[in-house]
């Protein structure tokens, strides 16, 4: 069962915003800035997009190994989308919202569900990763960290 009110900001973001609220958050994990490998079975525009929105993230440093599946779902969502969208218009680049069936009534193109849920699936999933602008508003680049000298190793070790 989900827990009441927002969800958690997560650390990472707290302490882009320089919010003081990120320094009491001392036991969730850190993980490194690292691009997940692309899936060999990843194709067209799913991987265009991969190629694409991937160093984005890295130069951002907001993306680590275990956001792969997620950027993968994030992908296929895109490529789906493409594929929905194209099939919503005929050769002519004209709409097909609405479309005659072989007895002669008229339906609702079934393509344009399809590219409608491919759209909520990207709108869900950028948000995860930060993509859209409300999410990233608030968001600032991560900070290089900074390097450790001997003093802090030392009693860190204790």
């Amino acid at each position: 069962m989900a827990k009441p009110g927002p969800k958690r900001i997560p650390t990472i973001t707290l302490r882009n915003r320089g919010s003081w609220r990120a320094s009491g958050r001392q036991t969730e994990p850190r993980l490194p800035v690292e691009a997940p490998d692309c899936p060999e079975t990843m194709t067209g525009e799913a991987k265009a997009e991969w190629d694409r929105i991937v160093p984005r993230l890295m130069t951002a440093g907001v993306l680590t190994y275990v956001d792969r599946a997620i950027l993968i779902a994030f992908c296929e969502a895109w490529s789906d989308y493409c594929d929905a969208r194209a099939l919503c218009r005929d050769s002519a680049g004209k709409p097909l919202v609405i479309i005659k069936t072989t007895n002669g009534n008229l339906i609702l193109n079934p393509a344009v569900g399809a590219r409608n849920k491919a759209r909520h699936q990207l709108q869900s999933l950028a948000a995860v990763l930060g993509l859209s602008p409300a999410d990233r508003s608030n968001v600032k680049s991560a900070p290089k960290p900074e390097p450790e000298d001997a003093k802090k190793r030392f009693f860190k070790g204790a």
